[in-house]
């Protein structure tokens, strides 16, 4: 195994794509993309045939201007980088109709590429891309399938703040996978087999470095009409290749259900789940055996909420890393009901709650939302919305209790024809439930947004858009977070 860093802090090799080789050669793809979208009659007029396969292609370019580049509340700005900059991102996709190379068998292509490259601030310019080969070949009784991809994307760290810069985490991914199944009678089969692979550009995010392999096959008999059976076996195992920590975890199951009614009947599950941790031999083992009955009320019963439940008791047994063995009983309940009533010709009524206790994880939670849509035309509509997870009266044992009012607007063919206006208000509280005395945390957020698209020619069509966007918590003290986001594009279909 090679050492994860050198004295200079650096890998001594690296598998992730050399950025500003890739940067020299996407300006020139970029002008060719925008060239083509200049000049739309005269060399790209339509999809091409290659093959014997059908080509979809597309190209797009962007000109944005942003307000507040790192999404950062005014205390997180960094005063030596640009707060607004303006970027242009030129792309270009490219897809494949789904074509036959041997009886019941198809494939499929997806690819895009594109650039954004920010005037200022260089240090978030960043060259994206992405390819995938599927495949799928379909009997009677078998099926076989899979896929091979790779993805360079720069998704945003919600959850992650980066003092001068954006949290953002550029990331290289490869996939391969493969499946069966096979059906006989009442006989069903399934295998998978998958493998992925994640890199990190940025070396605060080089310790998600892994390579995960899963494995898994499961097995569902139907001897009798309403008798099922299941069996199942997976195993997945993740190496993070900067420590060297492997992770094997294997798990088992097994069930049966019995539909002795309409409305549901018995089930039986079991599960048995052994984690180990290689570089340390650590093993944690965990059994749960679960039983009981579960279903749905039938509409001719109750026909309004419809409800599901699930009630039982579960047995689980833990060994400890000392060794010993932890046996526990508990009940396990799972009662959701949803509902959707059209209350006149433009208002309708709908919710759903849902309340669950699981032994394994020791938690109990209730979660219920509504919502209270008005239709005020064919082209507006508007809606009150509402949500909060969990009630204490309940006996949550859920982490954090979250309580979200929300109001939604949207109107399209706003005066002309293909111009939409959008807006969204919501507020947050958020209380930690496992401190004493924890300040609960209150989240403004508010939207507005308009969208035009023109289609120019048959192919070509520009879109305008703009957003504005406005956060403030009580946990900042110096302002809101705001962002003003103006964008001009064109997309072209050859």
């Amino acid at each position: 195994m090679r050492n994860s860093t050198q004295a200079n802090g650096r890998r001594p090799f690296s598998t992730r794509p050399d950025r500003k080789r890739l940067a020299g050669a996407f300006p020139l793809l970029s002008w060719v993309c925008f060239a083509g979208l200049l000049v739309p009659g005269s060399v790209f007029a339509q999809s091409f045939r290659l093959g014997g396969i059908d080509w979809f292609m597309q190209a797009k370019t962007d000109v944005a201007y942003d307000s507040n580049v790192d999404d950062a509340y005014p205390e997180e700005e960094d005063p030596f980088r640009d707060k607004a900059d303006f970027y242009w991102m030129p792309g270009l996709t490219l897809r494949s109709a789904p074509w036959v190379t041997a009886p019941r068998t198809t494939y499929n292509v997806d690819a895009g590429v594109a650039y954004q490259d920010y005037f200022a601030r260089n240090d978030l310019d960043t060259a994206l891309y992405n390819a995938q080969l599927a495949f799928q070949s379909a009997s009677p009784r078998l099926t076989l399938g899979g896929l091979a991809g790779v993805d360079y994307a720069a998704d945003s760290i919600a959850e992650t703040y980066v003092p001068g810069g954006v949290g953002r985490d550029p990331t290289l991914t490869h996939r391969e996978n493969g499946f069966a199944s096979l059906l006989y009678r009442g006989l069903r089969m399934d295998a998978r087999a998958g493998f992925t692979s994640e890199r990190h550009d940025l070396e605060k995010y080089w310790e998600g470095d892994n390579d995960e392999t899963v494995f898994s096959v499961g097995a569902q008999l139907t001897p009798l009409s309403k008798l099922i059976l299941h069996a199942a076996w997976d195993k997945s195992i993740t190496l993070f290749t900067l420590s060297g920590d492997e992770t094997e975890e294997t798990g088992y199951a097994a069930g049966a259900t019995l539909n002795l009614f309409s409305w549901g009947g018995l089930y039986y599950d079991w599960e048995r789940t052994i984690t180990v941790e290689k570089k340390t031999d650590a093993t944690d083992e965990d059994t749960t055996t679960t039983f009981g009955v579960r279903g749905t009320i039938p509409v001719e019963l109750l026909r309004h909420p419809q409800l599901s439940y699930s009630l039982g008791l579960a047995y689980e047994e833990e060994t400890q890393d000392s060794g010993e063995v932890v046996k526990t009983w508990e009940p396990v309940h799972t009662l959701s009901a949803i509902d959707d009533f059209q209350i006149s010709k433009s208002f309708r009524l709908a919710g759903s709650a849902t309340w669950k206790s699981e032994v394994d994880t020791d938690e109990i939670s209730f979660t219920y939302d509504f919502l209270l849509e008005q239709q005020l035309g064919p082209n507006i509509r508007h809606a009150l919305t509402f949500s909060q997870e969990p009630e204490a009266t309940f006996g949550s044992t859920t982490e954090t209790k979250t309580t979200t009012y929300g109001y939604d607007f949207r109107w399209n063919n706003l005066l002309v024809q293909n111009l939409s206006l959008k807006f969204n208000a919501s507020y947050e509280e958020s209380t930690p439930l496992e401190e004493e005395n924890a300040e609960t945390e209150k989240t403004t957020m508010v939207s507005v947004g308009l969208n035009h698209v023109r289609p120019l020619t048959r192919k070509l069509s520009r879109i305008i858009s703009y957003e504005y966007t406005r956060e403030s918590s009580n946990f900042h003290d110096f302002g809101a977070q705001e962002k003003h986001l103006a964008i001009y594009g064109f997309t072209y279909d050859f």
